[in-house]
């Protein structure tokens, strides 16, 4: 047997580490990616090692075909592995920004509003309010977010409109 397949298991082991190190600074997930293209430098290290006993003739036995085709399949699953990763890591990314961009621009609209905008639960908490509900009410966004629309109501006025919101609510057609 001749050393092309020890060589190309090395070559693809390190392209694999190389693909892998990509993918830290695609995700910005250093831990995970990081320590798998530290793996994958620690194999092909190792396989260089093969490799080098195998090219000097230093190994006591011959190299075994089937495994040293075994350990080329494995280097070939992991690049293309780490390659078909990496675009589902770019469209995450890409789909995140897009996101962030139109949470922007909705939240600048809802802000230029001269109409009072209001969003809570089914119980009154509000999770949203734009400037002029702010306005209106005399109070900063941390002052209303988390609290009820309800407070402060005589009993039979927060049944009447707890029952308003909860008629009103999508989920209750």
């Amino acid at each position: 047997m001749s050393t092309m397949v020890p060589l190309i298991s090395v070559l693809l082991q390190f392209a694999a580490a190389a693909l892998a190190l990509r993918l830290v600074f695609v995700t910005g997930q250093w831990r995970a990616w990081g320590l798998i293209a530290l793996a994958l430098v620690l194999l092909g290290i190792r396989r260089s090692i093969t490799f080098y006993r195998i090219a000097v003739g230093e190994s006591a036995l011959p190299p075994d075909l089937a495994t040293e085709m075994v350990t080329l399949l494995i280097s070939v699953l992991m690049v293309f592995g780490v390659l078909l990763v990496a675009p589902l890591f770019e469209n995450i990314r890409d789909t995140q920004d897009k996101l962030a961009e139109t949470n922007k621009q909705y939240h600048a609209i809802v802000e230029d509003q001269t109409e009072m905008i209001c969003r809570h639960l089914p119980d009154g908490t509000r999770t949203f309010v734009n400037e002029s509900y702010c306005k209106f009410h005399g109070k900063n966004r941390a002052q209303l977010i988390g609290s009820s629309e309800y407070a402060g109501l005589p009993k039979e006025d927060f049944a009447k409109l707890k029952m308003e919101h909860s008629r009103l609510t999508p989920d209750n057609p």
